[in-house]
């Protein structure tokens, strides 16, 4: 305060002055922030309520996602073209399409899309039969980016198979 109490009138009026517009710029500022921030959650709000899922499923929507509640068919669209090489690709999507494919009619399959538990079981069975070939994949292709993510997937899938 022995700051305040050394300052002339004219720099005490100009250390006020500044303050307010300091404020007044905060003020703006935060309410963009503010706006912003808004628009981004009513949008997440609008899509959680449009697409079905709560907004855990919407906020993190990764492996389980693509495995659970999108198509079977749609299981593999993520690894055309260059995506087709990668690890998650080619160890899990693809051999767990391939063993629906070849143990499943297009009509069962049809079925299980509407049934989520016998989706579930249905990828749990896939996954029992080609956990081998998955497990050596993700050996071999251990060392590559993203490799956590696999790492999560494979848990997400023996946390399947122990339900």
């Amino acid at each position: 305060m022995d700051i305040l109490s050394s300052l002339s009138p004219q720099n005490m009026l100009l250390l006020v002055v500044a303050i307010i517009v300091l404020v007044m710029i905060f003020f703006k500022v935060a309410r963009k922030l503010f706006r912003f921030a808004a628009f981004i959650l009513l949008g997440l709000v609008v899509y959680t309520l449009w697409s079905g899922k709560d907004l855990r499923e919407t906020v993190n929507d990764g492996f389980e996602a693509t495995l659970l509640r999108r198509p079977i068919s749609k299981m593999v669209a993520n690894c055309e073209g260059d995506k087709g090489g990668s690890a998650k690709c080619e160890c899990i999507y693809l051999p767990l399409y391939q063993q629906l494919r070849n143990t499943h009619s297009d009509n069962e399959i049809r079925s299980l899309e509407s049934d989520r538990d016998a989706k579930r079981v249905a990828i749990v069975e896939a996954y029992r039969s080609k956990k081998s070939i998955v497990q050596d994949c993700l050996k071999r292709r251990r060392n590559e980016k993203g490799g956590e993510i696999l790492k999560k997937a494979v848990g997400f899938l023996n946390d399947l198979e122990a339900r």
